[in-house]
């Protein structure tokens, strides 16, 4: 069975409740891990998941990383070109919602 390749602890940087060390080494894995499509599979070796990346994506945000670097730029392109936070999985849609960062309709 493959490896998730999206650690889990990314829900603990969004919600603030992560040491700033782990939040920093996690930011790091999602920036070296980020594919060249822009985007984050689920797996390894899959295709770009469109809640994967979103997740990374805030999570980035979260650990503070800014909005026009290039490596967020990139992933925000990715997203948009499959539809946007709007339509990621319903996880990822309340919780974006909970920060006012999407729409819960």
């Amino acid at each position: 069975m493959p490896r998730c390749r999206l650690p889990s602890s990314c829900c603990s940087i969004i919600f603030g409740t992560i040491e700033p060390d782990l939040q920093q080494r996690l930011a790091t894995y999602l920036r070296e891990t980020q594919a060249e499509d822009g985007g984050w599979p689920l797996f390894y070796g899959s295709k770009l998941d469109l809640s994967a990346s979103v997740t990374a994506y805030f999570t980035l945000k979260a650990a503070g990383d800014p909005a026009d670097a290039p490596h967020m730029e990139r992933a925000r392109m990715a997203i948009l070109a499959r539809g946007g936070a709007r339509r990621a999985s319903v996880f990822v849609r309340f919780h974006g919602a909970r920060f006012r960062s999407c729409q819960w309709k």
